[in-house]
């Protein structure tokens, strides 16, 4: 008996080890399917409510991936391991990885907060109401869905004015004051200004019109409006045409003709919107040409003016105006019937231009051509300014009525150079750029609307509002001399679609190196330095907002190095120099580049 049962526990124990061996040889093979390892290049995120992230990983060619989320109601992913943060809370990611029948895992942590406001600023700079009048000044709040209830307002002087748990200001006697919002860190103000008496308001407006106009083409006409009461505190006006390609009219009232047809002119006032309406109609020009005259022009490198061709008669017949291209030192564009836009790209240069009207029947002793001379100069051979001026286009006022102000998009991060916009009077003249200061106004809390880059020297967008630029020319202890500063109105929107199109930077659409055989010939150890010169096409029907300036890189600054536009040989060996339009656009957002190699010797 007791020999059976140790042959029954010997049996047994045979069986258990290899119940034993088996589950271990299972295992070790399912250890060898299914492995931890590391996947995820970054382990853990950050996250706000309603922000999508992509995670970063490292997966073979060929390999099955996919993505789970331990809590969706945290976090959600999808198939491409897109994360969209759902609520605050925590949540882990774990990717699968398959190749080879071989199974590896690894997770992440998704750590999401709720949304908080990052940024408050008020979108105009002062207020103006009446006494027991109440406003709420337009406040701009990001995130922009975000509950702004937690807010608070302050009136500095409560005698003069009053502000509710909203904003909203009430005015109680004449005077200033200043209106505070804050938000923990962060705060802005607005000046509060209250009328102690009602203005007086726009009744009516009339036009020097009484009956259909007629012009023919290139003929102006200037209104002449009258606004009730006389006294009337506002007295703009805005015109605009309902058809500019056949009559254009500019803010002061005067009417162009511009093509066959008819149009209507509307005068607007700006307190009321009273209106008032004139009918143009424009004939073709018949007139014989008397004159063509046009002034010289002297341009600064890189800088673009508008020339306006005088044609006598105004309504002198002809189809277009011709200009001949000199040389690549200037380009000239037609801008209108009798505008031309006129831009320098390299210096030095003197050209004499020939200008045409096409298909016109000139007057006895006239010609239908003349020249004009254009200067372009560096600011080497320049003298001291004068005053500084705003520059195309933004000096001008649209044929809407419209200021031109230069308008960016937060969305793409825009920059533009100031000094693009400004105008050195005298032309030739210069100032040493650490004469320029270059302000952008101050925002509380989450940085700026704009502000000024010296590392690149462009104008930045960093949030969504108005602002203004003010250029100035400092003080110099030398010559004791002072510029006073001019102002660029600038807005910041959150998306292209707010963008008016006619504003935007014109696209570029390609560049080259003008000068790459003279690069490669005189790029040469212990030789003088070589400018580079290159060109930039943009979308052929801009009008306004071209940037002709363009950034210069290169490879390797140990062998050769850019310095104001210069390109150095420093040492033996190949290089690569790059050129990139500072245009903010390109056509189809399609990268504009070129780039040349050259072997230093």
């Amino acid at each position: 008996m007791i020999k059976i049962k140790l042959i029954l526990l010997i049996c047994l124990s045979v069986i258990l080890f290899g119940c034993n061996n088996s589950n271990s040889s299972s295992s070790q093979s399912s250890s060898s399917q299914e492995e931890q390892t590391k996947i995820f290049n970054i382990s853990s995120y950050d996250i706000t409510v309603g922000d999508n992230i992509q995670l970063e990983y490292n997966a073979p060619e060929g390999a099955l991936v996919s993505f789970l989320s331990n809590d969706i109601t945290v976090a959600e992913v999808t198939d491409a391991g897109l994360v969209s943060a759902k609520r605050q809370g925590l949540a882990v990611i774990e990717i699968t990885l398959v190749i080879s029948g071989i199974t590896k895992k690894d997770t992440c942590t998704i750590n999401v907060s709720d949304k908080d406001i990052t940024f408050i600023d008020y979108q105009n700079e002062s207020i103006t109401l009446e006494v027991n009048e109440k406003i709420t000044p337009a406040l701009t709040v990001q995130p922009s869905d975000i509950d702004s209830s937690g807010i608070s307002y302050k009136i500095l002087d409560t005698d003069i004015a009053d502000v509710d748990a909203y904003g909203a200001v009430t005015g109680k006697k004449a005077g200033e004051t200043i209106l505070e919002a804050s938000y923990k860190n962060l705060k802005t103000s607005i000046n509060v200004i209250v009328k102690a008496e009602e203005t007086i308001k726009v009744e009516s407006i009339t036009l020097n019109c009484t009956d259909i106009i007629s012009l023919y083409q290139g003929e102006t006409h200037q209104l002449v409006y009258e606004i009730k009461p006389e006294d009337a505190e506002n007295k703009n006006v805005i015109f605009t045409s309902d058809n500019k390609d056949t009559a254009v009219v500019y803010p002061n009232g005067l009417i162009t003709a511009q093509n066959p047809g008819n149009a209507v002119i509307t005068a607007e006032t700006e307190d009321g919107k009273k209106q008032a309406e004139c009918r143009v109609e424009v004939k073709k020009a018949n007139a014989k040409l008397e004159n063509i005259s046009i002034d010289d022009v002297i341009l600064e490198n890189g800088t673009s003016k508008f020339i306006q061709v005088k044609i006598t008669p105004e309504n002198a017949k002809f189809s277009n105006l011709k200009v001949q291209q000199p040389n690549d030192s200037v380009t000239i564009t037609n801008a209108d019937r009798t505008l031309l836009l006129v831009t320098a790209k390299k210096q030095g240069y003197f050209s004499r231009i020939n200008i045409e009207a096409e298909n016109c029947e000139p007057a006895e002793n006239t010609s239908c051509s003349k020249t004009f001379d254009i200067y372009t100069y560096d600011n080497n051979t320049a003298s001291l300014p004068e005053y500084l001026e705003l520059a195309e286009p933004y000096n001008m006022v649209m044929p809407d009525g419209e200021n031109f102000k230069i308008y960016m998009n937060f969305e793409k991060g825009d920059k533009f150079n100031p000094l693009s916009a400004v105008n050195y009077i005298p032309f030739n003249s210069v100032i040493d750029k650490e004469l320029i200061a270059v302000n952008t106004p101050e925002v509380a809390g989450n940085g700026q609307v704009i502000y000024y880059s010296k590392e690149d020297g462009l104008i930045h967008a960093q949030g969504i509002g108005e602002a203004m630029v003010e250029i100035e020319v400092l003080r110099n202890t030398d010559d004791e001399y002072y510029i006073a500063p001019v102002k660029i109105p600038v807005i910041v929107a959150s998306d292209e679609s707010q963008i008016p199109d006619y504003y935007k930077i014109c696209p570029a659409e390609s560049i080259v190196i003008d000068n790459e055989q003279e690069l490669k010939n005189n790029l040469i150890l212990g030789s003088k330095p070589v400018f580079v010169y290159a060109a930039v096409t943009h979308q052929a029907d801009c009008l306004f907002g071209k940037v002709d300036a363009y950034k210069i890189e290169t490879s390797d600054k140990n062998i050769i190095d850019i310095i104001d536009g210069y390109a150095y040989a420093k040492k033996a060996g190949k290089a690569a120099i790059t050129v990139t339009p500072n245009s903010v656009y390109t056509v189809d957002n399609k990268p504009v580049q070129a780039s040349i190699e050259i072997e230093v010797k």
